[in-house]
């Protein structure tokens, strides 16, 4: 698949399309491949936020901009 304008493309090796197929069965229901990413994607930025803040190395207003840019159940989940 071309990469639309404005966006890039990854590779993945084989071991890393393995897992992602396995997480994609573990879904009940259908889901892509993007989507998959993007909500781990999503996790690792919620976990980078999370710990940057904690340590210092974030400041408030940052790390407020952070939070906005993630789905409400992560939002909710850093906040708990």
């Amino acid at each position: 698949m071309k990469p639309r304008p404005n966006q890039n493309s990854i590779s993945l090796t084989s071991k890393q399309l393995a897992k992602v197929r396995l997480i994609q069965q573990a879904i009940s229901e259908p889901t892509t491949y993007h989507k998959i990413l993007d909500g781990l994607i999503d996790t690792g930025f919620a976990n980078a936020l999370k710990t940057l803040y904690a340590d210092g190395e974030l400041d408030q207003e940052t790390y407020q901009k952070g939070l906005k840019q993630l789905p409400d159940y992560l939002r909710a989940s850093i906040n708990s």
